[in-house]
């Protein structure tokens, strides 16, 4: 298949680089302007679908398009996926897809790609990062000094070697943090419900590669969730007791929405130090709120929150045992120059031959998003 009409269509404000090479490639159309205030992720519990499909028909007449471009925060219900042909490519530029509603893009005989690598990195280095912030308290001694306290009254911090890490999602990212930690002497344990993996990092060589041999074929568009989840929490909160840290790297879908809860940290130690680099929406915010409020020896890292921007007055940011980012993970020069990279590529193999090179997994849809 290939495609002869290069229209290429933006739908959320990107990267000037990466806008730059589109427009020396294809023909781009930029509506991101008249969407910036259309369904996102900090109002989709709002039922303003009266509001939202008056914003798609002020909408500009424009050529349709063969591929289009999405971020992070728009949220590209039925509504506006309406708007668009069939059996064209959207295109994730950076990893999670969770804003896009993947079946009824495929019922309609689109495709959907990300380009995970260009984030991948920055991700994980972030995510170091945070842990290392936690461990030493990098916070809690920049604030001391900066009061001319030096380090009276702060408790001693830590280190990672011959701790316990567990590690929740062992894709990309959560691979190579499970790697970097075991180099530097930490025990390291894996959970992850859809590669059937619970326990400790050194029993998954030969798992890992049965795992990816199974998986080489994509999921076909049937491939049923619940059958595929292999949610034992038994064995979760086995791991969750033992753990010193926790770090999550999980994809945000129905079965994962809200997995911070009472009932996980109720299993876990009360001095924890929990790093969510993932997606917000896999706290459930007051409960993770209660834990950290009443165990001042635990500590939370995250850069992600339950909406998105976090403003001052939210909740978590009142916890003194905490640590935040605003959502930075990939926010590094080098993985803006990767991510024009992977889009361009990825858009180039589409038109030439309709090859598709990352696919995203059709099990993993978020379904709140898309209920108004």
């Amino acid at each position: 298949m290939i495609k002869d009409e290069k229209v290429v269509v933006t739908v959320e404000e990107i990267p000037e680089d990466l806008k730059s090479c589109l427009l020396q490639k294809y023909e781009l159309i930029d509506l991101s302007g008249y969407l910036k205030d259309y369904k996102r992720i900090n109002n989709y519990e709002r039922n303003d679908r009266d509001r939202w499909n008056s914003i798609l028909k002020e909408l500009p007449e424009f050529k349709k398009p063969s591929v289009v471009i999405f971020r992070t925060y728009l949220i590209l219900d039925s509504y506006l996926l309406s708007l668009f042909p069939d059996k064209i490519l959207y295109l994730r530029a950076g990893s999670g897809y969770d804003n896009i509603d993947i079946d009824y893009a495929f019922s309609h005989g689109s495709f959907i790609e990300n380009t995970p690598a260009a984030n991948t990195n920055a991700a994980v280095e972030h995510s170091i990062a945070l842990l290392f912030g936690s461990l030493k308290k990098i916070n809690v001694f920049n604030s001391s000094i900066k009061a001319g306290l030096w380090r009276d009254n702060i408790s001693l911090n830590r280190e990672i070697s011959g701790k316990n890490i567990l590690i929740i999602g062992f894709g990309n990212i959560g691979s190579e943090v499970a790697s970097v930690v075991k180099s530097l002497g930490g025990n390291v344990f894996v959970y992850d419900p859809y590669k059937s993996m619970a326990g400790s990092l050194d029993k998954f060589a030969s798992a890992l590669n049965t795992f990816q041999e199974k998986n080489e074929k994509e999921p076909s568009v049937d491939s049923d969730p619940d059958k595929d989840w292999q949610y034992w929490k038994e064995k979760l909160y086995e791991l969750t007791g033992k753990a010193d840290i926790i770090s999550f790297h999980l994809t945000l879908h129905d079965k994962t929405y809200k997995m911070i809860n009472k009932e996980f940290l109720s299993s876990c130690k009360k001095d924890l130090i929990l790093i969510n680099s993932a997606r917000g929406e896999i706290f459930e915010e007051d409960d993770v709120y209660d834990f950290f409020s009443i165990n001042k020896n635990a500590f939370l890292a995250s850069d992600v929150f339950p909406f998105e921007p976090y403003v001052e007055g939210s909740k978590l940011l009142k916890l003194e045992n905490a640590i935040f980012s605003p959502h930075v993970g990939a926010y590094t020069y080098e993985a803006r120059e990767r991510l024009t990279e992977e889009v361009i590529r990825s858009i180039d193999a589409y038109f030439k031959d309709g090859t598709i090179l990352n696919p995203v997994d059709k099990r993993f849809r978020f379904s709140p998003y898309f209920q108004n």
